[in-house]
Parts: C-alpha cells; structure tokens; sequence
C-alpha cells in the first residue's frame, strides 16, 4: 500500500472479508480512538479488531495494558458523544492486552493482535455504528495519520 493512499475497498460478497486499514505512518499514539463504520446497501459485521502499541508503552517496557471496546448504544457516528457515557455499551474488555509494538520504522512489516472484542456487531445496511477503543496507557494504541502528519 502507498503511504497516505486510502485503503481499497472491500467488496461485498456475503462471505467473511478482511479489511486491513493502512500501517503506522507515523509515531502518533493515544489512550484510545474513537471512529465509525458507514455500511452501504448490505449490512457489516465486525468480528474482530487489531491494533498496536507506541514503543513508549509503559515507557519501554511493553507490559500488558486494560483495554475497553465500546460501540455507540445507538446506530449514530462517535463524534459529539466522545465524553457521553450514556451513549456507549462495552462490546470486549481485558485487563491484560499484549500488543506489539510497532513505529514508523516497522511500515509494512509492522505486527498487530487482536484486541479483546467479546461479541460480534452487526451494522445493518445504510447504517452508521460508532466505535472506541480505549486503554490504561498513554501510547496504548498508534495512529495512522499520513506521511507528514
């Protein structure tokens, strides 16, 4: 994939794709993130999530870090309910998450695992379903945010 290109898109054939979103392009990293997932005319269900950490984790040590999945109650985007918790169910949670560390450097060689996703969620078709990730740490998950960023 070229560095700040989109990801391709997936097409929808009834049967289990995997999306695979663009690799760490910078060292950007966060306690969590929040975004969404806008289906087209077929619904979408997302069975799993992987991520990676900062190489700063628990400043170098790369302990395991408490890792909450949330999905927005209603079918409406993340943005405007970021600080709500009335709007968030729990969809996975574990207190002891082992990511690998990944960094600019890594590109496409870069390692990602699962994050702990306790049921599957369906989006229905022409539909909007907000999601955040969130962690115990300060470099907890990296960001892809373009050459540049």
């Amino acid at each position: 994939a070229k560095r700040g290109s989109r990801a391709p898109d997936v097409p929808v054939s009834g049967t289990s794709q995997r999306l695979e979103t663009q690799f760490v392009t910078t060292g950007a990293c966060g306690f969590g993130h929040c975004f969404d997932i806008r289906t087209n005319d077929k619904a979408v269900t997302v069975t799993s999530l992987s991520s990676a950490s900062s190489p700063g984790l628990n400043w170098g040590q790369g302990m395991a870090i408490k890792a909450k999945i949330y999905a927005t109650k209603q079918l409406r985007r993340s943005r405007g309910v970021e600080l709500d918790p009335t709007a968030w169910r729990v969809i996975g949670q574990n207190d002891k998450v082992v990511l690998p560390m990944v960094s600019w450097a890594d590109g496409e060689n870069a390692q990602y695992a699962p994050l702990p996703l306790d049921e599957p969620v369906t989006i229905p078709a022409n539909s909007v379903q907000g999601f955040m990730v969130h962690t115990s740490d300060l470099y907890g998950l990296v960001q892809s945010v373009g050459v540049g960023g």
